[in-house]
């Protein structure tokens, strides 16, 4: 008998490929791959057929069969493979997947936020009648090789009314959001149960959607929802929406959980385009004077100054899929109830206000007393160049009421400074001999920056030398890391931060502080 690749049962019947034992958190078919499935077959038919059939050679007709064969089974194996996984919400890749997941848990993944700012638009002198600036009125900016957009409105999440300087008065301060509404995208309804319509565009903003229903003379803007349109009742116009990678769908009703909208009617969608920290700007970049004309009587127009007096706040990217398998089952935990400590950092790292930026990293602790219960919570702000900071005094205000909404009455509640700990690294690379040291370089860089992520750390969370150092060694190319600083593993004090000690306080957070590494070639022993 020829020597084969696997223990074959004794009929060919029983044929079939050995499998490891899979792991749960991700499958693997390898065992089945183009290579694998080509030599069981050649095997396969030696074992049994060895006087039928000896002519293994490229040009042999049943050869061409074998490849094939042995092609559909890899095509096959890579497709069970692919739907086991995103089966799973712990192995899924695709973010169709992870959507369709949180979707059960009545969760979604983060949209990109937009940075908002004050503008201060003035005249040079002031005016006998009241100026009217246009809801919207634009400035484009350069960010890098990007071009970011602002609009300005009277008032937060007011998108009609006109921004009005008083007659005897020099300006106002006005509300600045980054982005632009796109153009309105129009459907007619097809009057069937359950419609859903896809709007396809970059970076649309998860607030705010318009959508209006006009059905011959009537209009109705209809109401715009997150959670399951199966929560409502037959008579309920509202419009479920959900987002994939660049697709926006909306999905009506079957009137029995949300209405539907009548054959014929037309469904026109506005939003908003933009988001994320490229928005973010400093203070005086928006710097510019328009010519508006005022109220009668007077007919000539004014030149408008329109500045941004502060640096702008808010502005972060979209939820990564790991950041959003992470958060959303934690918030699905709390079920809309703040009891424990843990409760209330839940709630402030998930909060954002549309003025005064979002919440980076929370956590808090309960004193307990005979008639009420005094919660302190430290949090940090989103910061620029991902670095956290102190929360505004806005941002504390908006997050103490959002608290006073959800929590129980004897809890009584204080919105404290969070800090940061930065990790200084000193630290040697050895390079392989054969490795190109530029490449090892750049790489390097980006692991670093990766592993300090804002997003892998949370508050009171220990630094371990030895999984730094596993992690810079696990780089191809590299021999082995000498590393001087920090010398020890930086541990949680489980207290309250404290100057005395060398450790993490439960309400700091690591960050990455000063970096100096070296890069040398190892040596080779020469006898």
């Amino acid at each position: 008998m020829a020597e084969t690749f696997f223990n074959l049962p004794t009929n060919p019947q029983d044929i079939g490929v050995i499998l490891p034992d899979s792991d749960l958190r991700r499958i693997d078919f390898s065992g089945l791959d183009y290579d694998t499935a080509r030599r069981a077959i050649i095997e396969y038919i030696q074992t049994y057929y060895p006087d039928e059939f000896n002519d293994f050679v490229a040009n042999n007709g049943v050869m061409m069969i074998m490849e094939i064969l042995a092609s559909v089974t890899d095509k096959l194996s890579l497709r069970s493979d692919v739907l086991a996984n995103e089966s799973i919400f712990a192995s899924a890749r695709t973010e169709e997947a992870v959507v369709n997941h949180l979707a059960l848990i009545n969760q979604r993944i983060k949209r990109q936020t937009p940075a908002v700012v004050d503008v201060e638009c003035s005249v040079d002198f002031p005016l006998t009648t009241e100026l009217r600036i246009p809801a919207g009125t634009s400035f484009s900016l350069s960010a890098g090789n990007n071009t970011i957009y602002y609009e300005v409105f009277a008032a937060p999440n007011d998108y009609a009314s006109d921004i009005v300087i008083p007659a005897g008065k020099r300006g106002v301060i006005a509300w600045g959001i980054e982005g632009r509404f796109a153009s309105a995208s129009e459907f007619v309804s097809s009057g069937d149960v359950g419609q859903e319509y896809t709007v396809i565009d970059a970076n649309i903003l998860e607030e705010p959607i318009l959508v209006n229903v006009q059905y011959g003379a009537d209009s109705e803007d209809w109401r715009v929802i997150y959670e399951p349109i199966e929560r409502y009742g037959s008579n309920d116009k509202v419009v479920e929406v959900y987002f994939v990678d660049n697709r926006m769908v909306l999905k009506f009703g079957d009137n029995i959980t949300g209405a539907s909208p009548k054959s014929g009617s037309v469904i026109r969608v506005r939003y908003r385009k933009g988001g994320g920290k490229v928005g973010r700007i400093g203070a005086g970049q928006i710097s510019e004077s328009k010519a508006i004309k005022p109220q009668p009587p007077a007919n000539a127009s004014v030149s408008v100054n329109f500045r941004n007096i502060t640096p702008s706040s808010g502005g972060t990217d979209k939820e990564s899929l790991k950041e959003a398998k992470r958060r959303a089952p934690r918030d699905y935990a709390t079920q809309g109830s703040i009891v424990t400590a843990s409760d209330y950092a839940q709630f402030a790292e998930s909060f954002s206000h549309p003025s005064y930026g979002s919440i980076s990293k929370a956590v808090a602790t309960v004193r307990t007393s005979l008639n009420a219960n005094l919660v302190e919570v430290y949090a940090l702000a989103q910061g620029p160049d991902d670095i956290p900071v102190a929360p505004n005094s806005g941002l504390k205000a908006g997050l103490k009421t959002y608290f006073e909404d959800l929590n129980v009455l004897t809890d009584y509640v204080e919105v404290l400074d969070g800090h940061i700990k930065p990790i200084d690294i000193d630290m040697s690379v050895v390079v392989n001999r054969n490795a190109d040291a530029s490449i090892i370089k750049e790489r390097m860089e980006a692991l670093i920056n990766n592993y300090f992520r804002i997003s892998n750390w949370d508050m009171g969370q220990s630094f371990y030398v030895s999984n730094f150092i596993e992690t810079i060694e696990s780089l191809d190319g590299v021999a082995y890391v000498d590393l001087f600083e920090p010398a020890f593993n930086i541990l949680s004090t489980n207290q309250l931060k404290s100057e005395d000690s060398d450790g993490v306080g439960i309400n700091e957070v690591i960050v990455q502080g000063t970096r100096k590494v070296s890069y040398y070639y190892e040596r080779i022993n020469r006898q």
